[in-house]
């Protein structure tokens, strides 16, 4: 859900959710994703993106080279995760 395409009224109705059930909920600000080129039935097509860094953690932290890119599949959309119809590609860096 996106707060800013919420009406007044269900604005007040969700602020109403959260303050009477604060637990279930989490929030999280809009960053403004890339768009990068995808194959899109035959064609390419500019879609929204972000990438999901690979860190271990220990002594020293140790970042991957390498990541999971997530994209939508409308081009209107920030939604990206796979269970809301977005889609993901490995992503590799090589060279620094």
């Amino acid at each position: 859900m996106f707060g800013n395409k919420l009406s007044a009224e269900e604005k007040e109705r969700f602020r109403a959710m959260i303050l009477a059930q604060p637990r279930r909920f989490i929030a999280q600000e809009v960053i403004d994703f890339c768009d990068i080129p995808i194959l899109d039935e035959g064609g390419q097509v500019e879609r929204k993106a972000d990438l999901r860094a690979f860190v271990l953690t220990g002594e020293e932290p140790v970042v991957w080279k390498s990541g999971l890119t997530r994209f939508s599949r409308n081009p209107d959309s920030f939604i990206v995760n796979s269970s809301q119809g977005g889609g993901f590609k490995d992503t590799w860096v090589l060279s620094l």
